[in-house]
């Protein structure tokens, strides 16, 4: 799924877009290089809805950022389809 994200660290508002993400995490590609390890604030604009979620940067390569939500999305996904 690719869909809008903004990305909140300690001193910026940084726009993405995802590339694959799932109930445990996500991808997404950003204009800036964050660092393995660090905490920041997710905000995804899902088709039916918006969630905001705390996540850490699991690792990166140049822009694509792999990030692990510090609480999974258990039935996001479910509500996405169904409606």
């Amino acid at each position: 799924m690719e869909v809008e994200v903004v990305v909140r660290t300690d001193s910026a508002l940084l726009p993405g877009r995802t590339h694959d993400i799932s109930e445990s995490g996500m991808s997404a590609i950003l204009p800036v290089e964050l660092r393995e390890g660090q905490e920041v604030e997710l905000q995804i604009r899902l088709p039916r809805a918006a969630e905001t979620m705390r996540a850490i940067v699991r690792n990166r390569n140049v822009y694509r950022h792999g990030f692990e939500f510090v609480r999974p999305l258990h039935g996001i996904f479910e509500a996405i389809t169904s409606a």
